[in-house]
């Protein structure tokens, strides 16, 4: 039995808002078949699925996700392959009919399972052979975005009796998930695994909740040695410093330092390179991190200052003041495994999700 959720949220702080500011959304669920219930008003069944079909609004009507979440029926397998198969079909149409004149658009996929697939093979096609044309697929459908896009597959493993009965090790249960999880960059998401509903859609929050920071730097601040102040919303705070310097004609920030127990990743220990989408002719240079973590938690940042070190202090900039914003315009595709195993954790399972885009949505509303 699988679960799986198709997203595009980041939490930036940048000045910039892009397009609309959009948060549109779906859902689909399956077992035997598989029910893409927002697409249009209409359930479509395999093998006549359609891809078409104006998402959910969820700054508008939230509502109707979670009612279609809730209505999704069970069933007795598990069409994995044939659900994320779909999936990725509708994120390549709502990008070109709905959301692609938003640059900046960010598109996620989270795929859940208590389970194997069962029923998405035919004689014709292996699930070796299906499972290589997803993952095939999946890297296919990410390399047709653009830079500024930012396209990442999560898979989400609740470790049922069933599963536990067979005797999956942790390295076989990543193999077997391997083909839902994917990255747009270089940051390959891990499978999250857990015998634990709410452990495992925690997990899933912490990871999802602290996907980037973005700030940028003056030009005019070139050979200075930098200094970014963040704090969350329950005033914790955190800071990090890097000479700006230019390198041919890019800049980064090198010679990196954290406060205790803030970490992110960087891109060689103590590096962070220019964002690709800093405008060159901005007087302002533009810069993205990523897993934030304080004390190996997520850290989820939403104020920023930003100070500068002149005559052997740091000195404040005063101009520099960001607040935490959802700049970018973001889609939702969940893909919900309706399967008989899941048993009495279904409706808890649905409940959790709804939980977990609520949680992701209304910060930005």
């Amino acid at each position: 039995m699988i679960f799986c959720l198709s997203a595009t949220i980041m939490t930036t702080l940048n000045s910039c808002v892009t397009c609309k500011n959009q948060i549109k959304g779906d859902v689909i669920g399956f077992s035997d078949n598989v029910y893409p219930a927002t697409f249009e008003e209409k359930r479509c069944i395999i093998p006549h699925l359609r891809v078409k079909g104006e998402p959910v609004d969820l700054r508008t009507n939230d509502a109707k996700m979670k009612s279609e979440i809730l209505k999704l029926r069970s069933g007795t397998n598990t069409a994995a392959y044939k659900a994320l198969d779909l999936g990725l079909d509708r994120v390549k149409h709502v990008k070109k009919k709905y959301m692609g004149k938003c640059p900046n658009t960010k598109y996620y996929i989270l795929f859940f399972t208590d389970g194997k697939d069962n029923v998405s093979a035919t004689n014709e096609k292996s699930y070796e052979k299906y499972n290589k044309k997803i993952e095939r697929k999946m890297k296919k459908t990410m390399g047709a975005f653009n830079k500024k896009n930012s396209f990442q597959s999560y898979a989400m493993l609740l470790i049922g009796p069933e599963l536990q009965q067979d005797g999956y090790t942790n390295e076989q249960l990543d193999i077997m998930l391997k083909p839902f999880t994917g990255s747009q960059n270089n940051v390959r998401p891990n499978v999250l695994k857990d015998k634990d509903l709410d452990n495992l859609f925690a997990q899933f929050i912490d990871e999802f909740t602290t996907q980037s920071f973005s700030f940028y730097v003056p030009k005019g601040y070139e050979g200075k040695r930098i200094k970014m102040i963040l704090q969350n919303n329950s005033n914790v705070e955190v800071s990090f410093e890097g000479d700006f310097v230019k390198k041919g004609f890019k800049y980064c920030l090198q010679n990196i330092t954290t406060s205790n127990g803030f970490k992110f990743e960087m891109d060689h220990n103590d590096f962070i390179a220019m964002d690709v989408s800093t405008d060159k002719k901005s007087n302002k240079i533009n810069f993205q991190i990523k897993g934030l973590k304080k004390d190996g938690k997520g850290f989820s940042p939403s104020r920023a200052g930003q100070q500068f070190m002149d005559m052997g202090a740091y000195r404040v900039n005063s101009e520099y003041k960001q607040t935490a914003d959802q700049t970018a315009d973001v889609y939702i595709l969940a893909i919900i495994d309706c399967s008989k195993s899941m048993g009495e954790e279904m409706g808890k399972a649905k409940q959790k999700m709804i939980d977990a885009i609520n949680k992701i949505v209304s910060p930005a509303k």
